[in-house]
This record gives C-alpha cells, structure tokens and sequence, in this order.
C-alpha cells in the first residue's frame, strides 16, 4: 500500500507541488494564530487555602486557624505532600496534589470540607480556597515619582484597570501597595463627657456598617434578593454613624467621640524606583496569550496614560517580556536558516545540484509545515518548543538526504525519469519510516508525564514528532516526485 501510494504521488508532480504548498500555507496559517509568550503556560497542580484574621499574632493564627484548617482537609484523597505558614493575621496552606488526581474536582471538595469547619475564631474572614496557577509576569511597569501615598495608588490602579481591559491582559496586578485601612481612635474624655463606653461606639460600627444578604422573596413578578447593603469604607462614611440619640432629640456621631484616619496598614512597605516611591503594575499572562500583540497595547495604553499623569509621576517600563521573545525566535529561525544553507552546500559538494536545491526546499518545506498541529494541540511557541525545534532539525534532514542520495545513486547507475525516482524511494521506504518511528517513540513518554514537568516536557514531544511526521511526508511523497521530473 505505501508503495503504491509512493508510486501514484511520483508519477503526479502537479499533486505533490499541492501538497507542498497546502502543507507551507498551512504552517504559516498556524504560526501566526499561535499563542506567543516566553515561558509556556499551566497551572499548578495544587491547592491553595489563606485566611485572613487582622491583628492576630503568628502564635494566634497557628494554633487556632492554620491547625484547624489542615485537620479539616487531612482526609482528603489525592494529597502528596501539605505546607503551610502562618504569620500576623495571615495564614497560607498548599496542598499538592499526586499526580493525574482532578486538581478542580480536589479544590471544591477542599472549600466544601472548610465551609463546614467549626470553632474557627470570630473575626476571621472568609478562608478563600483556590486552585494555585502558575503565572508568568510578562511585561513589569513602575509608576513612581514625588506625591503621596494615595495619589500613587489611584494612579497605579488606575493604570492596571486601563491594561486589563486589553485582550490577554486581564491578569495584570498591583504590586507593593498597602491595603487602605480606615482607624478610629476613641477619646476617653469624649466617652465620659457623653456617658459612653468603648462597647457602645464599636456595637453602633458593627450594626451600622453592614452587607448582609437575608435570602429572597418569591412573587408573581419574580424573585427578588433581600439585602442590607451599608457598609462603610470612609473616614466620611464612618463619622456619619450615629452612636445614641440623646433625651432631647439629638444625636451622637462617631466623630463627636473619636478621630477618625483614612489611611493605610500599619505594615512595612518599601518599593523605589531611581529612589522615589513606587508601585509596580504587572501583566501576567493569561490562558490565551499572545505577547507581540499585549506588548504593542500595553505601550500605545501607558502613552495614552502619560498625557493625564498627575503632577512628579512618572511611567517606567522596567522588564518587557517581547525583547527577550523576539530574541528567542531570533534564534531558531537564524539557526534554520544556517542550517539550511549548510544542508544545502554539503549536498551540492556531494550530490546533483538539483537533488541539492529540492532536498533543502523539501526540509524547509516540512519545517514550515510542522507548525500546522501546534495550536490545535494546546502548544505555544515559547523557549520549550523552541528547543525542540532545535533538537529535531538535525534528525529531520536525514530523510531528505537518505532520499535524495538513494535517487541521485540511481541517476550514476544510467537511470533516469519516474521509475528511478520510485524504486530509489520504495528500497529505503522501510527503514526511513522505521527510524521515524523509532524516534517519535523514543521521545512520546515526554509527553505522557503526570508532573508538574508536563508543561515543559510536552511541547518537546508534540514539536519532535510534529516536525519529524512532516518530514516523512515531504520524503516520501513529495521529494521523489520533484526528483523523478
């Protein structure tokens, strides 16, 4: 069968033109919708559980927060190894999973078994567990310059809500910004001058400053959500809380008793950019990523957001992840192109100037063509599959040549035409196509690993056996109808 199928595509040179075209057409198709970016992409194959519990010392949080939440999930199945840490008011678990365990199925099980842990202290906020993925900071901007520290932050977020809106750039964070925090601070005379107590000002501030959901009504019209929705999050907001109604009809508001700071956390927080204060904006890749085209929206989005800076800030693009992409596929295509120039002058010093210049089309023809499948696999183009290019040039030229030098020792023999170009073929078909396979088996475990290895092992495989299928087809079906005419 396959050597008729050599026989028919031999005898068709206008086919095997096609087929060489389709096949350049469909690599250069598929190479430009490719994702993009430097390191390839995944997640993690783990969960992570933090809680949060404000003014709680290390001591506090390990004993009665972190050593719960691990005696609530200790149960599950599908744990490799847990670390946890905890430190004030803050408290981090991360459960890796074993290997081809369901790490979505393994992180709602997790949140069920903490919603339902019990004895947790008072004033924790909700434990927020989440699959831990991976991301990679593409492109980091500095916003830094003389102001205070509010300005910068408005400023920072301002400029992060402006990127996320850019496509693939929805993961772009802010770094180095402490969290506002609104402080009140009770005057003991204010108290006593209007009979009051601590607990009377901190109970109107805990009934006041409410979002509390109370279920849903059910009528003819619809469902409609019951919600008592007043929480404060100002110095304005909370000045306003009424405290106690006097006997004469008047009232006592929060600011009558205590002064109220809109400010920030009391935490250690130190970021400079050429020695003045800084936040830093980071793009983080998204699940569909293309760095060239976020690159090229990012700087036209900080252009646009220089002309409306406020006055001493200034932008900074400290890292671009397209410089050191740029520098990568630089790489690979320079070292193809030397590799075909020194394919194609070893096979003009050994062999007939024709098979010379159609073997070397026919490797950049299968090269080209093996970026057909990537994308459609899940394969982007970063410094993994690069490297399995790399690897497999060497190894995909062999069939170009033990091809074409079967064909030219049949034209030194005294035959010419088709029938040389077909029987050179179908004597060396068995063992070409045996030493392609042999390889492509030899590297297909990479792509079955279950570690967390696989986002870089895979694209080495897929890119190996991609590039060396290609090449197969190129050998056997269009090399001989190029060297038979």
């Amino acid at each position: 069968m396959l050597k008729g199928l050599v026989d028919w595509w031999a005898r068709n040179p206008v086919a095997g033109n096609l087929l060489m075209l389709a096949c350049a057409v469909a690599g250069f198709l598929s190479f430009t919708k490719m994702e993009k970016e430097f390191f390839p992409p995944g997640a993690d194959n783990a969960v992570y559980i933090q809680a949060f519990w404000p003014g709680a010392s290390p001591e506090d949080m390990e004993s009665q927060v972190t050593v719960r939440l691990e005696e609530a999930v200790a149960d599950l199945d599908g744990i490799n190894w847990v670390r946890s840490r905890s430190s004030e008011s803050s408290a981090w678990i991360n459960l890796a999973a074993n290997p081809g365990v369901d790490v979505e199925a393994l992180t709602q099980e997790a949140r069920s078994k903490i919603e339902a842990t019990s004895g947790l202290p008072p004033g924790l906020e909700p434990v927020q567990v989440t699959r831990r993925i991976g991301r990679n900071w593409s492109i980091i901007i500095s916003v830094h310059g003389r102001t205070d520290e509010r300005t910068l932050r408005t400023t920072a977020e301002r400029l992060r809500d402006q990127i996320g809106l850019i496509d693939g750039a929805t993961n772009t964070i802010v770094v180095g910004a402490r969290e506002p925090e609104v402080s009140i601070e009770v005057s003991d005379e204010a108290l006593r001058r209007f009979g009051l107590t601590f607990d009377d000002v901190a109970g109107a501030i805990r009934r006041t400053s409410i979002n509390l959901s109370s279920g849903a009504v059910r009528t003819d019209d619809g469902d409609y959500q019951l919600r008592a929705r007043n929480l404060a999050d100002s110095q304005v907001d909370f000045e306003a809380i009424v405290v106690r109604q006097t006997p004469d009809g008047g009232i006592v508001k929060v600011s009558d008793v205590a002064r109220v700071l809109d400010g920030f956390q009391d935490v250690n927080a130190y970021s400079r950019q050429n020695g003045e204060p800084s936040l830093i904006v980071s793009v983080q890749t998204g699940d569909v990523f293309n760095i060239q085209e976020v690159a090229k929206k990012v700087e036209e989005t900080i252009e646009k957001a220089r002309e409306t800076l406020p006055t001493g800030l200034e932008i900074t693009t400290v890292y671009n992840e397209k410089e050191d992409y740029n520098s990568l596929t630089g790489i690979l295509f320079q070292n193809a192109m030397q590799g075909f120039g020194l394919i194609f002058l070893l096979l003009l010093l050994s062999l007939h100037p024709k098979v010379a210049v159609w073997a070397t089309i026919g490797v950049m023809t299968a090269f080209l063509g093996s970026f057909f499948i990537l994308p459609y696999v899940g394969v982007s183009l970063n410094f993994m599959t690069v490297f399995g290019f790399l690897l497999v040039l060497g190894i995909m030229v062999d069939d170009a040549i033990i091809v074409g030098e079967a064909v030219y020792e049949r034209m030194e023999r005294g035959e010419h035409g088709v029938d040389a170009s077909i029987v050179a073929t179908q004597l060396v078909l068995k063992p070409l196509m045996a030493s392609v396979l042999v390889t492509m088996l030899a590297f297909s475990p990479l792509m079955l690993l279950q570690s967390e290895v696989q986002q870089f092992t895979r694209s080495i495989s897929i890119v190996v056996m991609s590039t060396l299928f290609f090449s197969l087809i190129e050998s056997l079906i269009i090399l001989p109808g190029h060297l038979a005419h």
